[in-house]
C-alpha cells in the first residue's frame, strides 16, 4: 500500500502542474486575453490551439513511457 499511495501522490503533483500550465497558457494565449488588450511584446503571436493540444498528446506519451520504465 505504501507504493500505491506514493504512486498517487506523485500523479496528484504531476497533474496538478500539468493543469497549472495548461491554466497559464489558456490565460496567456486565450481568447480572453486578446479581448483585454494584453501587453504582449510586439514580436509575440498567439499559440495554435492544435499547437496545444500536440503538447499535451507529447506530455501524456512521455509519462506514458515514464511510467513503462518499471
Amino acid at each position: 500500500m505504501r507504493e500505491e499511495a506514493r504512486v498517487i501522490v506523485v500523479g496528484a503533483v504531476l497533474g496538478a502542474l500539468l493543469g497549472a500550465a495548461g491554466g497559464w497558457a489558456y490565460r496567456r494565449y486565450g481568447p480572453s486575453a486578446r479581448s483585454e488588450g494584453a501587453h504582449l511584446p510586439a514580436k509575440a503571436r498567439g499559440v495554435d490551439r492544435g499547437q496545444l493540444f500536440r503538447l499535451a498528446l507529447a506530455v501524456l506519451a512521455v509519462l506514458r513511457q515514464v511510467s513503462e520504465l518499471r
